[in-house]
């Protein structure tokens, strides 16, 4: 064979190894652009349930009030905040491919073993549909999978802080709120007995009962109390049902306070205190169906308060003047 014939041959092996590796490597179609999930409107997304990566769950429904937290009893929640998830779930795009290939998924935290956040939704026909959100490219964008494809996508306007996994990030915190300025009384059970505050004609504070000669009322510690008895925060709620473990047979706190409106009508609100967590106690607000945790600081001053502690401590004993020994006389010389 000369070698005319033999560049010929070696130029057409090279051309068939060229199409041989173009059909075993060449990349699969990709899906037509459009939505992610392109037979899911928002408005017909019953609930979406979220887990985080340390195995926080937590389960947003559609209720009466348009959002609901059924793992504690139907706890009223964001229905904005919900409204915005779903929008940005049912409108997410498939048209920035990252990689179709399932050795990635780990490594972009969008893996059933290793995730950001993962979003199982229902719709009212009863379809379930699973998102997997990977961590924050930026403030805007990351990585997305829904759960039946290999295909990863970067998508924005979605990120783990629109799929929060604890209950005070979808709910109104406020728990019990007066106006503490209107403020009447203050009538507080703890360990150390019952003490009642009460405001006289001129504004001024003093305590039932009156106060004993020489006492003086400490100003500074009746203001502390009354902002933290005008207003508490729920840290979680739990639901409508008292259970044992919240500690309520033998209550730390009960405190009632008595605020008067513009229209000179005096409303009361009572919180009860019951057991200790890490951080937290349980209570429950006469003006709230739910048991709370709220966190301890807000109210270990009222757990701590008696009468000592709103009065000013009295003044320090003048010592009385110690009369100086008269020098001996030295006897002359």
């Amino acid at each position: 064979m000369n070698v005319s014939m033999l560049n010929r041959v070696l130029a057409a092996a090279l051309a068939l190894q060229v199409v041989v590796l173009a059909v075993v490597f060449w990349p699969e179609s990709s899906p037509e652009v459009g939505a992610l999930f392109p037979d899911v409107e928002q408005d017909r997304i019953a609930s979406v349930t979220i887990t985080g990566p340390q195995g926080s769950v937590i389960e947003v429904s559609k209720g009466d009030g348009g959002c609901v937290l059924p793992q504690a009893d139907d706890y009223p929640c964001r229905a904005e905040q919900l409204r915005g998830l779903l929008d940005k779930i049912a409108d997410l795009q498939a048209d920035n491919l990252v990689t179709r290939t399932p050795s990635s998924h780990l490594r972009l935290r969008v893996s059933p073993s290793g995730f950001e956040r993962m979003l199982e939704f229902e719709t009212y026909e009863g379809e379930r549909r699973r998102l997997y959100i990977g961590a924050a490219l930026t403030v805007s964008a990351s990585h997305v999978r829904a759960d039946d494809q290999a295909e990863v996508y970067k998508v924005s306007d979605l990120t783990t802080s629109d799929a929060p996994v604890n209950a005070a990030s979808w709910i109104d915190t406020e728990y019990l709120a007066v106006d503490r300025d209107n403020i009447q009384s203050l009538t507080i059970e703890n360990a150390d007995g019952r003490l009642a505050l009460l405001k006289d004609d001129q504004g001024e504070w003093t305590l039932e009962g009156g106060l004993a000669e020489g006492e003086i009322i400490d100003t500074s510690k009746i203001n502390s109390l009354l902002t933290r008895a005008a207003s508490v925060s729920a840290r979680a709620p739990l639901g409508r049902g008292e259970e044992e473990s919240y500690g309520f047979a033998e209550p730390q706190l009960i405190y009632t306070v008595e605020a008067r409106d513009d229209a000179g009508s005096v409303t009361a609100r009572t919180l009860t205190v019951g057991g200790q967590g890490d951080g937290v106690f349980y209570a429950k607000s006469d003006g709230s169906d739910y048991y709370v945790l709220i966190s301890s600081y807000e109210v270990n001053d009222l757990i701590d308060a008696d009468r000592a502690y709103v009065l000013e401590p009295p003044p320090a004993p003048t010592p009385e003047p110690t009369m100086e020994p008269e020098p001996t006389p030295t006897p002359s010389g």
